[in-house]
């Protein structure tokens, strides 16, 4: 009914009203994210072993907005100060993409719902479409095939245009046969 992170805030509220120095606060979030376990010490996310970098600490992937909102030096990033950064910051920060809880069937159950809407639209603009309130152009002359440079002997010929050189040339010499 309530979301987790409420609660959580909630039953913070105390321990929050109760320490007013930077040192306490401090302190809390440092045992809260210990005993969380965000460092893997306590069996925490898991770990990649990477071991191109080193004696850095290996810390888990753990993306700013999985993170508690409150307790934090910077309320941002959510973390405090001295707290090694992750060697990944820039795609777990606060200012990374943002995480959509869900899974595939859901996804894909939102998206053909979106396609389907669309397609009823369209479906019914297309059968409520006014007709045109005019008759459309009939041109004299087999659509003046002619005038507009069709070939006058052949009536299967519908392109439109100027005829080339090579098509006057072409039927001049197939007339003399």
């Amino acid at each position: 009914m309530f979301r987790p992170q409420l609660i959580r805030a909630l039953q913070r509220l105390p321990e929050r009203a109760a320490s007013n120095t930077t040192v306490t606060r401090r302190c809390l979030s440092a045992t809260t994210t210990l005993r969380k376990g965000r460092f893997g010490e306590m069996g925490g996310r898991w770990v990649d072993p990477d071991p191109q970098i080193g004696d850095y600490p290996n810390l888990p992937h753990v993306t700013a907005q999985e993170k508690e909102p409150f307790g934090w030096d910077d309320m941002q990033d959510r973390r405090n100060f001295g707290d090694p950064i992750q060697e990944q910051d820039e795609v777990l920060a606060a200012w990374a993409p943002t995480l959509h809880p869900g899974n595939t069937r859901t996804v894909l159950r939102d998206w053909s719902v979106f396609v389907a809407f669309i397609g009823l639209l369209s479906g019914f603009v297309y059968a409520t479409y006014p007709e045109p309130h005019f008759e459309p152009r009939a041109l004299p002359f087999d659509g003046m095939r002619v005038e507009l440079g069709g070939n006058p002997n052949d009536s299967s010929d519908r392109r439109l245009g100027g005829t080339s050189h090579a098509d006057l040339v072409s039927s001049d010499l197939a007339d003399e046969d």
